[in-house]
């Protein structure tokens, strides 16, 4: 530890930055080498994501023929 950057009313002890620097690259090096990616990616079938879309498209139908409707209702006077 080295007090070279502290001030004479400041008690804290300070690191050089490159050692603080080090360490991390060497903490970040194990766990990286430890790392192990999953490659397993949960299969959900085109049938499944073809029913939430289809969802979706008659909710966003039902909102458009909505909003269409009170467009409609604010032009006439």
């Amino acid at each position: 530890m080295d007090k070279s950057f502290s001030d004479s009313k400041c008690d804290n002890v300070s690191f050089k930055l490159y050692i603080v620097e080090n360490q991390i690259i060497e903490a970040l090096k194990i766990w990286l080498k430890n790392y192990k990616v999953n490659y397993k990616v949960k299969d959900i079938s085109n049938t499944e994501n073809n029913k939430l879309i289809e969802k979706y498209i008659v909710f966003t139908k039902k909102e458009l023929e909505n909003k269409m409707l009170s467009l409609a209702k604010s032009m006439t006077f």
